[in-house]
């Protein structure tokens, strides 16, 4: 009896133990159900919004094109640019190297690179979520008896996976052909990195990938160069220095071993030393408020350029560019040989009026979900009762909040897009959310708080995303190409030189790269249709200009009723119009 009475004792404190691991078993397969059901909902969203705007393009997306086509044909010299990173033009060339679509179908393949980026920025994104829920249950961090956590993990899995959403489709987009999204995964695996490193530091592999992490990144966008320093001294202070600081050295040895190759290559090139200049170049263009095409030079604060594009006609300007920079539009291939001998001058009226405008697009996103957010975050942080020791709890999060506000910082002194600060804000609105300690009284407002919050969210993402569906065309007509086959058809051909009756940054750069032809003058008039409002005499003038800077072909997108149309011809069934120059 006594022994039955024994072994009974020993089973009934096994069931506990078997209790916890099935019901611990019982949680990870609802999580991951919730994690399919959540890259689901991403994939065909990202998916319908690719097939919904895959004949779009913008002329940056022109850019690195035609950089990776420089790339793969082995053309150093022009592919080599301290404007555009090489990473994302690596991809565009290799996807168009293996699959060799048509004139017509190569923005759709570009589109697809977008979309396998954005799949594979949610894995990175999901690695830097699932490293924060381990960081955030882990001995790093301690609270008061009397508080609690404010997410369980399937609401952080639900937050997180909406606000990537939200953050890619919105803010970034699928249909912009940048490399933003390169970018926002980057950071993603970095910011996760560190959250593994801050938890075990004494494991070197972390440290390896951070470095490869940071070298490519600076490859994809040489904003992330500076940045870079900031997440490696990061590295170092996440533990004692002991400890880290051998191993932040290996990640700076990895990291430089990858960039070192580009900026050697790239200052050899241009002649001094350099990792890029799109922060000079962006700087003296948002800042100091220098136009951003075909300026000359003129200007009391700034040295004659070095090589501008040259003005070829006063009024309407015209102006021409064929020479040496290649590409589809080179004022907007290569703009710092265009720029050459810009020097940035700080100016406090302008910086402060760049620091406002600035602002002005974070207060925008205040007026979106953003503003939900923020406004639930407020009842949360009021509800605690903490005051202060929000602050202090928040403050634990650090090793994430001194990369992500000092990126912050930077576009804010220069310029900033939507695009540019999407993943920053993600981590931060996370870092907030991670701050709230409410205690066991008013729990129940944390989760009816953070449903709404999220629903802002949803409602701000899937109405566009459900009426890309109902409007999608699915015979959706490829204007840029049946210009660019239009013109084909009346004899233009791979490589010719075309000039352009208006400015061609926006609309001309996309039937041109269908076409392979190159545009190397335009009228570059504010009115827009500066060309067709002068006179007859005017235009003759001009066109004969045109054809001196070497064009064989100029190309109009519209000719006004009241204009002789003679020796116009028009472009397929489109409403341009072509006219051959003579030689």
């Amino acid at each position: 009896m006594d022994g039955l009475a024994s072994r009974n004792r020993y089973i009934w404190k096994l069931l506990p133990i078997e209790s916890r691991i099935l019901t611990a078993l019982d949680k990870d397969s609802q999580q991951q159900r919730w994690i399919v059901i959540y890259w689901l909902i991403a994939g065909v969203m990202g998916a319908i919004r690719t097939w919904a705007t895959r004949h779009t393009m913008n002329a940056d997306g022109i850019s690195y094109l035609d950089m990776g086509d420089a790339y793969l044909r082995g053309d150093w010299s022009m592919a080599l640019n301290t404007l555009w990173s090489p990473f994302y033009s690596w991809l565009l060339g290799l996807a168009l190297l293996v699959l060799k679509p048509s004139p017509y179908w190569e923005f759709t393949v570009v589109h697809l690179v977008n979309f396998i980026i954005y799949i594979w920025a949610l894995s990175c994104f999901h690695f830097f979520l699932f490293e924060w829920i381990h960081y955030n249950g882990g001995p790093s961090i301690r609270f008061s008896k009397d508080r609690y956590r404010v997410l369980p993990e399937g609401l952080w899995l639900s937050l997180g996976y909406i606000l990537f959403i939200w953050s890619s489709l919105e803010l970034i987009t699928l249909s912009a052909v940048t490399p933003d999204l390169c970018v926002a995964a980057f950071v993603y695996l970095a910011s996760g990195l560190l959250l593994r490193i801050r938890k075990k530091s004494t494991s070197w592999f972390p440290f390896v990938l951070l470095g490869a992490t940071l070298g490519l990144s600076y490859l994809t966008k040489a904003f992330m160069f500076p940045l870079a320093f900031i997440f490696l001294g990061v590295s170092i202070l996440v533990d004692n220095p002991r400890i880290t600081v051998l191993r932040t050295l290996i990640a700076l040895m990895v990291f430089l071993l990858i960039t070192s190759p580009f900026i050697i290559a790239l200052s050899k090139v241009k002649g001094r030393l350099t990792f890029g200049d799109s922060g000079k170049l962006n700087y003296v263009w948002h800042v100091n408020e220098i136009p951003g095409r075909h300026w000359q030079g003129d200007s009391l604060d700034h040295k004659p350029l070095v090589h501008p594009t040259q003005q070829i006609y006063e009024v309407p300007p015209v102006y021409e560019f064929a020479f040496p920079v290649g590409g589809t539009y080179p004022p907007w291939y290569d703009p710092s040989y265009w720029y050459e001998g810009v020097k940035p001058h700080f100016r406090i009226i302008q910086q402060a009026k760049a620091l406002l405008r600035n602002l002005c697009v974070y207060f925008r996103l205040l007026l979106g979900p953003v503003g939900a957010l923020m406004i639930g975050l407020s009842i949360l942080f009021y509800k605690s009762g903490q005051g202060p020791e929000s602050l202090r709890d928040i403050r634990v999060y650090w090793p994430l909040l001194i990369p992500v506000l000092t990126a912050q910082g930077l576009f804010l002194l220069v310029h900033v897009e939507r695009r540019y600060i999407a993943p920053f804000i993600v981590i931060t609105l996370v870092v907030l959310f991670a701050g709230i300690r409410l205690t066991h009284t008013n729990k129940r407002l944390v989760p009816t708080l953070t449903l709404a919050v999220l629903m802002a969210f949803i409602l701000s993402t899937v109405p566009k995303t459900v009426g890309d569906v109902l409007s999608i065309p699915w015979g959706q007509p490829h204007i840029y190409w049946q210009v660019a086959e239009g013109l084909k058809r009346i004899g233009v051909q791979p490589g010719d030189k075309v000039a352009s009756t208006s400015y061609s940054h926006s609309i001309n750069v996309k039937w041109a790269r269908l076409a392979r032809v190159q545009i190397i003058a335009e009228v570059y008039s504010q009115e827009g249709d500066g060309f067709w409002t002068a006179s007859p005499v005017i235009r003759e003038q001009i066109l004969a200009a045109f054809a001196k800077a070497g064009a064989k072909v100029v190309v109009t997108d519209m000719i006004p009723d009241s204009v002789d149309k003679a020796g116009w011809q028009q472009v397929g069934d489109t409403g341009y119009y072509a006219y051959f120059l003579a030689r």
